[in-house]
């Protein structure tokens, strides 16, 4: 450990320009503790508050140490050189609740073990997040947490707002806010700490809105409490007048009782009253998502701000060992703190070596904690919580009403609003059951079909001939293709149904195919009602066709039942349209003309029988096997091909490396002749999929006739041009159809 301290110390120093910069470092270090002992102080004391209140310096004394611990190892381990870690608004918050919690288990107990069970119950919080943290860092899962919905995110954190709010003030006038409770505001003494706490407030509000300094908010709070300690006095108003009254803590222990884990006050403590207590298990599962939610969003905030590359999983790991640290001795749930971050950055800190002062400041100011805080007005750190709670509210539930959608809005409100009314863990629960509500609205507007279109708008990759098209063009509408996405679930099965329905009462059906390539997931209610679908589709003679199945969702199908026999599995949607044109066109051959011979389509392509005799002198006949390649992807360009039997497919490699068949071609089909006619190296490989008779026209056979028979190469070009226009008008609907 020391080894790593003095080698991230070294880099700090060469961090900043070698020992020149030291000086500076050491000045925003200072000014950054300064920010974190401001908070220290206001959170160890909105935890440590009602039944903890004779414990307060306790309280500061595990804040401190919480910072000590956090920023230290935040210093050493994480990517952001001057990220600050301490106690935060929202954990803290959370932490007063889980106490509060414990209160009715407390009130029967004596006081030292009132204090071990709060240190226990404190522990159990701290290390269940740190255990958290490194679990999903170590199984690299710090994306994941990213899919909890945004308004339910804003609604945790508007909601941590409130509770600051809220002990805020129960902290500067010992009255907790409710409904029950605001009559006593009318009394005198509660009246008048109440509206002390406002004005102070607002006095820091504008204070710190006007003046952008790191030390204002500081220095504010020394100030107020100088000019309260003298003002007391002219006032009548004793020092112990001003602790019954209200303005000043009262601190029965100055002193601290030194790390928990060594000198036995977890012995004193009944952990099963954790468990017990109502309400507790809640609170710290709510400490334990918010300290997750604040980590990667910090991470991904100071990630644009350093312009610094951020590894979620290295930073979660980072805080999960702080916060094992904090537990281990004595504190509490630390995260990277925003406001002495921002303040280190603005007073000029870019190195490591800031936050190692800060957790020095932070364990040094654990000497005197105590003594200082009897001269600390309760309205004085109680008016900078309530600010921190007031734009908690403001950025997650006021400045949200412009852009989330009303709905989403309403949640975030609404969780503030359970919060204030039924507590925090009703609301957590209840925000968690409306986002699933919202995900089934917003999935059901969204729909599970993403297109629907026919063989008479959509053919396979194979080129046919003139006669088989038209024939598709006019019945391809029998066989139908439904493009799904997103994720599958019972609702949109349901729309899955009545679209099969539609279809099946709109067209002859003689094939439905499912493209599942675009979808997500799907859940087992969805697969179950699938087999529904498929079962009356095999009563209506409908063959049927699934393409695209991810392994999670074949995995979901046999869980639920498998596939329907009568369900026809494949890996590639051209082999399924492949497959629809097959059908369509056995069911109509009555209607197509013969076939016509290469001879004859030669003539037609060329005008004339005798021009198809002069050409077909010139052309060299070849014999292929199933497997062998004509040309290369990247070879020179001297043949023109021409297809008198078999199949062949054009196949271009993509940038991994993998084979991708772009188009197939069977008989009485021109191929390769962009690349002839650009005399460009070959754009795509030729592949023999079928034994073929191909005809090949040199680029000498083709100069010579050229010259010698121009009317020829005219018509041969003409051809080539319709059929380019024809070609490239499939290849613009394959890739629009890639791009969507």
């Amino acid at each position: 450990m020391i080894t790593a301290v003095a080698s991230a110390f070294r880099r700090g120093i060469a961090d900043v320009g070698g020992l020149s910069g030291l000086p500076r470092e050491l000045s925003a270090g200072f000014v950054a503790g300064l920010s974190a002992l401001t908070n220290c102080f206001a959170f160890g004391a909105l935890i440590f508050s009602g039944l903890l209140h004779p414990f307060l310096s306790q309280g500061i004394a595990a804040s401190l140490l919480t910072c000590g611990a956090t920023a230290f190892v935040i210093a050493l381990t994480s990517r952001f050189r001057i990220a600050i870690a301490a106690p935060t608004a929202g954990i803290s918050a959370l932490l007063a609740v889980l106490m509060a919690s414990l209160a009715p288990a407390m009130s029967d107990l004596p006081p030292q073990q009132i204090l071990a069970l709060a240190y226990a119950a404190l522990f159990t919080a701290t290390a269940a997040v740190a255990a958290t943290l490194l679990l999903l860092g170590f199984i690299r899962a710090g994306k994941l947490v990213r899919f909890i919905p945004y308004p339910v995110i804003a609604g945790f954190m508007g909601a941590t707002g409130w509770l600051v709010i809220a002990g805020a003030v129960k902290m500067a006038t010992d009255v907790s806010v409710d409904l029950a409770s605001l009559p006593i505001f009318a009394h005198p003494r509660e009246g008048r700490l109440l509206a002390i706490l406002l004005i102070w407030t607002a006095v820091l509000w504008v204070l710190t809105k006007k003046i952008k300094h790191p030390l204002t908010l500081p220095v504010a709070l020394i100030l107020a409490s100088f000019a309260t300690n003298l003002v007391l006095p002219f006032l009548g108003i004793s020092g112990e007048d001003a602790h019954k009254q209200g303005f000043l803590f009262s601190v029965s222990d100055p002193s601290w009782p030194g790390i928990p884990a060594l000198n036995g006050t977890y012995l004193q403590a009944d952990w099963r009253l954790i468990l017990s207590a109502s309400g507790a298990i809640g609170a710290i599962g709510a400490v334990v998502l918010i300290a997750v939610l604040q980590t990667l969003s910090l991470a991904t905030g100071l990630e644009i701000t350093t312009r610094t590359e951020a590894n979620l999983d290295h930073e979660l790991r980072s805080m999960g060992w702080a916060n094992a640290a904090s537990a281990a001795l004595g504190g509490f749930v630390g995260q990277i703190a925003l406001s002495a971050t921002t303040v280190n950055r603005s007073a000029g800190g870019t190195s490591r070596i800031t936050g190692f002062v800060v957790s020095l400041v932070a364990l040094l100011s654990m000497l005197g904690a105590g003594t200082a805080l009897e001269y600390i007005p309760r309205f004085v750190l109680g008016g900078a919580l309530l600010m921190q709670g007031l734009r908690l509210v403001q950025e997650w539930a006021v400045a949200t009403y412009r852009t989330l959608p009303r709905l989403e809005w309403l949640l975030t409100v609404a969780m503030i609003v359970v919060t204030a009314w039924l507590g925090f863990v009703t609301a957590e629960l209840g925000a968690l059951l409306a986002a699933c509500v919202l995900f089934a609205l917003s999935a059901s507007r969204a729909g599970a079909v993403r297109s629907i279109s026919g063989l008479n708008a959509r053919t396979s990759t194979l080129v046919r001939p003139e006669a088989e098209m038209l024939l598709l063009a006019e019945h391809g509408s029998a066989v139908q293709v439904l493009e799904l996405r997103g994720f599958v679930f019972f609702g949109s099965a349901h729309e899955l149904r009545e679209t099969a329905k539609t279809l099946l009462a709109e067209h002859k059906l003689l094939m439905l195919i499912f493209d599942f390539s675009k979808v997500l997931g799907i859940d087992s209610s969805a697969a179950t009602a699938m087999v529904g679908i498929w079962r009356l589709l095999r009563d209506k003679n409908v063959q049927q066709r699934i393409v695209g199945l991810s392994p999670a969702v074949i995995q979901t199908f046999r869980e639920s039942g498998g596939f329907d026999k009568e369900v026809v599995v494949l890996s590639d949607i051209d082999e399924a349209l492949e497959q629809g044109e097959e059908i369509v066109l056995s069911r109509h051959a009555s209607e197509s003309s013969a076939h016509p011979s290469f001879s004859e389509w030669m003539s037609s392509l060329l005008g004339s029988n005798k021009s198809a005799a002069i050409l077909r002198q010139h052309l060299v006949e070849t014999h292929y096997k199933s497997g062998d390649y004509l040309c290369r992807q990247g070879e020179t360009t001297d043949d023109l091909y021409l297809i008198e039997a078999g199949r062949l497919s054009a196949i271009i490699g993509n940038d991994t490396g993998a084979p991708m068949r772009m188009r197939a071609f069977g008989g009485n089909t021109i191929i390769g002749e962009m690349a002839f006619v650009l005399d460009v190296p070959r754009t795509a490989s030729l592949r023999v999929d079928d034994d073929a008779i191909v005809w090949s026209l040199s680029r000498s056979a083709y100069r010579g006739l050229v010259t010698t028979k121009p009317n020829i190469i005219l018509e041969l070009l003409q051809s080539m041009l319709r059929l380019q226009v024809e070609r490239l008008s499939f290849a613009t609907r394959r890739i629009s159809d890639l791009q969507a």
